[in-house]
């Protein structure tokens, strides 16, 4: 069979059909790649040849690839393989026993990876970091929790200034999806040296400018959003140089790569019993159980909860003591702001009653002595 390029093969009208189909970028870079999979598995030229293949003939390849996928694969994952092939039939008209296919299937297993990592753990992964951009990466998913597809899709226009030094971001803006969640200071202050160093290098930041972007040597390219597959690398060899991946059990290691941050981020903002339920749900994009939806208050609402867990977010020692003399002097002020405003009150009552006085005695000049009395004791129930 002679070769066809992936640019050329991804423009046959069976690929787009399928490819259109498809609701997100993530799903379209998902499901593209497990379909090439099969088309690689059994040399198919492109896509278009696997549907001019004779019906019988591509139920036995698919038959074949579950088999296959079975002897190599987690048992829980073979499902997740064949779905885009199904979809892609599907989308051409071609339509195969899947019953007889989904018998196939192996038994699953009890999932792992339930797991969420410690503060201590992302501290390592940190410590055995050295880029600033993949820094950058683990402190944005501890912080914001968000799923490692949503990060491949933020531009700048997405984060907005908050109190405190943080950061909102909207995720899937636009989208039925979309919600709002937040970068602590520490996260804030890695991003602001990463856009800087990328300042630097010559890059023209705009709205448009992916959050995370793809590395790069010359500055004059344009920049293109980081992938999945890179985000789960730099992740990859961020928990093997730290030495806390453990040990597997049932194909599963305990705690997932990518989505053991946002298991992080849910668990401690979950143990701290002032933070609002629905507002956890909120900023972890739940459509289910305690649903966000029913938290109905603003972004500035949103974030005096986000604030709450602030500290417990926070990775480093030093930067979790300056989130703490950021909050006392915060309070301090607030303290101050409510003195003054009471002596303000106090200062104005005084005034009215003597006003007060003042008019009573030119009506009643004869009961000094009675007015005198009251404006003693008037003093005597503010002390």
């Amino acid at each position: 069979m002679s070769i066809v390029s992936n640019t050329t093969i991804t423009k046959e009208y069976s690929f787009q059909i399928f490819k259109e189909s498809l609701k997100s970028k993530q799903s379209v870079r998902t499901y593209s790649y497990l379909l090439d999979r099969f088309r690689t598995h059994f040399s198919f030229t492109g896509y278009d040849e696997i549907v001019s293949t004779p019906k019988k003939k591509i139920q036995h390849y698919v038959e074949q690839y579950v088999i296959h996928l079975k002897e190599t694969m987690n048992p829980n994952t073979v499902q997740t393989y064949v779905n885009p092939i199904k979809l892609f039939l599907e989308q051409n008209d071609i339509d195969l026993n899947w019953r007889k296919i989904k018998r196939l299937y192996p038994e699953l297993k009890k999932h792992s990876g339930k797991s969420a990592y410690q503060t201590e753990d992302v501290r390592k992964m940190l410590d055995a970091t050295t880029q600033l951009r993949n820094k950058t990466i683990i402190h944005f998913l501890a912080s914001t929790g968000i799923r490692v597809g949503a990060l491949t899709e933020l531009k700048l226009k997405h984060l907005r200034d908050m109190p405190m030094n943080c950061k909102m971001v909207t995720i899937y803006e636009d989208s039925t999806e979309e919600y709002p969640t937040f970068l602590t200071p520490e996260a804030s202050g890695y991003l602001k040296r990463y856009l800087d160093e990328r300042k630097k290098g010559g890059e023209n930041l705009t709205d448009e400018s992916p959050i995370i972007r793809e590395t790069f040597q010359f500055a004059d390219k344009k920049p293109q959003h980081i992938t999945v597959r890179a985000i789960q690398g730099v992740l990859d060899r961020a928990v093997q140089n730290a030495g806390i991946r453990g040990q597997k059990m049932g194909g599963r290691y305990a705690t997932q790569l990518v989505h053991g941050l946002r298991k992080r981020f849910n668990t401690i903002l979950k143990l701290n019993n002032e933070v609002n339920d629905n507002a956890i749900e909120k900023m972890m994009g739940h459509k289910r159980g305690l649903d966000g939806a029913y938290f109905q208050g603003t972004d500035e609402q949103l974030f005096d909860e986000f604030s709450k867990g602030i500290t417990d977010l926070t990775i480093d020692q030093n930067e979790r003591q300056q989130v703490e003399i950021e909050k006392l002097k915060e309070e301090n002020n607030a303290n101050e702001k409510l003195t003054k405003r009471l002596e303000n009150i106090e200062k104005m009552l005084i005034e009215n009653k003597q006003y007060s006085m003042k008019q009573f005695d030119m009506f009643n000049p004869e009961v000094p002595e009675e007015i005198e009395q009251l404006v003693n004791q008037l003093q005597t129930d503010e002390k």
